[in-house]
């Protein structure tokens, strides 16, 4: 069975166990949302795509609220049209501390934790999609993580993982990921929260493949050191964040950061404008800053909202463009 096959069953047997009548009376609840666009590269790509489809469920067990599990799974047009696992995790809760396990995104970035249907704009920044650890299969991984909250404002998590990605059979040369994320929160003024955040993440994997960072499937079999530092303004109206993440391949390192700003005109519009850079280990690549956009209008906030976006990038090797509208619907 291949793990694209494996992934469905899989999903299909919790959601099955989930939506079994429990005499416990267990909370459930389930939801979705659904991302179909119409973009354009203005060169060799014109059309619709199904963005993201995707169906999630949590459960807290009868016997103890402060254990909960969950699980998503999404349809993207990168799988060509089948049901993909991403979380599948038990998590365990208490005063100041949790323990989750399962397979999951390690804590590293904050835009890569932030759900994306949330986001301002309608894609996380080059940087992050291709810097994170287990970033080819969708910054999912199988392991265990502790959280811990020493102060209400402040936050570690320390995790350990197989290194191999998300939906694989196991780990299979006894190497970890090790990842370590710390945030802190306060306010500047009645209105407007910063954010600090630092992550770091170590591995010495053997035949890894980060096509995502050199462009080619040659394995990697060498030490891969990632960290990366985060900052975020926010008030009711308006938020201001930006991130650097670094990635150290041995004696070779890929780099990049974004700042993303957005504010809200009035209750419904929100206008978004974006920088940022990826430099990679790819030389077929264009590593220039891009500029970008966007203009979301809400309905019925996250629920119901569009996403107008439109993107630039100016170097001597050539400009690219690329402009997208997207429309987003919750289901519940």
């Amino acid at each position: 069975m291949n793990h694209g096959n494996r992934s469905l069953s899989l999903a299909l047997v919790i959601f099955a166990m989930l939506a079994a009548p429990s005499s416990g009376q267990a909370q459930l609840t389930w939801g979705g949302y659904l991302q179909p666009r119409f973009s354009s590269d203005f060169l060799t790509t014109t059309g619709f795509s199904i963005r993201r489809a995707k169906l999630y469920t949590t459960a807290v067990a009868p016997f103890d609220t402060n254990l909960s599990a969950r699980m998503q799974a999404i349809f993207r047009w990168q799988t060509a049209g089948t049901l993909m696992l991403q979380d599948v995790y038990a998590e365990y809760r208490l005063h100041g501390l949790s323990f989750r396990a399962g397979q999951f995104v390690p804590e590293f970035s904050l835009q890569r934790l932030q759900p994306d249907a949330a986001m301002p704009v309608v894609e996380r920044a080059l940087v992050v999609d291709a810097l994170v650890p287990s970033a080819e299969t969708y910054a999912r991984d199988i392991g265990a993580q502790l959280a811990l909250y020493p102060l209400s404002h402040w936050h570690v998590t320390f995790g350990a993982f197989n290194g191999n990605g998300g939906n694989q059979s196991g780990n299979n040369d006894r190497q970890l990921l090790y990842v370590v994320r710390s945030t802190f929160q306060a306010s500047v003024s009645d209105s407007i929260q910063v954010h600090l955040g630092a992550s770091f993440a170590y591995r010495n994997k053997n035949a890894m493949t980060f096509k995502k960072i050199f462009g080619t499937t040659v394995p990697f079999s060498e030490r891969d050191a990632r960290w990366g530092g985060e900052v975020r303004f926010a008030s009711p109206r308006w938020s201001l964040q930006a991130e650097y993440l670094q990635a150290n391949l041995e004696a070779r390192n890929a780099s990049g950061y974004y700042i993303l700003g957005s504010v809200f005109l009035d209750r419904t519009n929100e206008f978004a404008g974006l920088v940022e850079q990826l430099q990679d280990l790819d030389p077929t690549t264009n590593d220039a800053i891009w500029y970008g956009a966007g203009w979301n209008h809400y309905f019925a906030e996250n629920k119901f909202k569009t996403q107008l976006a439109a993107r630039a990038q100016l170097s001597p090797e050539g400009n690219h463009y690329s402009a997208t509208l997207q429309l987003q619907l919750y289901i519940h």
